[in-house]
């Protein structure tokens, strides 16, 4: 992914998206990042939410990640060949980008030019656009398993929208 890419489909949840019938009349909020463009921006809330439930998280951030990658694995089993046999230092890696991305959504502008390098680092690793829907069903999928009853409708709502920035 990179500068000014859109994800363009639909959401693969369980039928609570960003934008639900209450809320669908009124034009979703945008925020700019320099060299990232225009995307949605997150409510403090959602940042809140996010925050709060990656704090809970990090203690089984391995399990986590490791939950993540089986899911991915299951969802596009061609891009386990994008990543080492051993993938321990993977985990590792991301939970920290992760974790570095989450501390800093209330301040999106600071880590707009990280996200833009993180995304030019992707597709020199042979990452495409089609792969970045399985990876957010993967996380997604992986964050509800590992917090349970704590990972609300709300909570991945928020975590939807931090992934939008995120691939914006």
């Amino acid at each position: 992914h990179g500068p000014g890419r859109r994800l363009g489909r639909p959401h693969r949840g369980r039928g609570r998206g960003l934008i639900d019938r209450t809320r669908a009349s009124r034009a979703p909020r945008t925020a700019t990042i320099p060299g990232r463009g225009r995307f949605p921006a997150m409510t403090p809330r959602q940042v809140e939410l996010v925050q709060a439930s990656f704090d809970q998280v990090v203690p089984i951030a391995d399990a986590v990640a490791t939950l993540f990658y089986f899911r991915l694995f299951d969802l596009d089993p061609a891009t386990r060949a994008l990543f080492p046999a051993d993938m321990a230092a993977q985990r590792r890696a991301l939970m920290l980008t992760l974790g570095t991305i989450v501390r800093s959504l209330h301040r999106p502008e600071s880590i707009g030019p990280s996200i833009a390098a993180l995304g030019q680092r992707h597709v020199g690793y042979g990452v495409r656009d089609v792969d970045y829907a399985a990876v957010e069903v993967a996380l997604l999928d992986a964050l509800e398993e590992a917090l349970g009853s704590l990972f609300s409708a709300e909570t991945r709502d928020a975590w939807t929208a931090a992934y939008a920035f995120i691939a914006a």
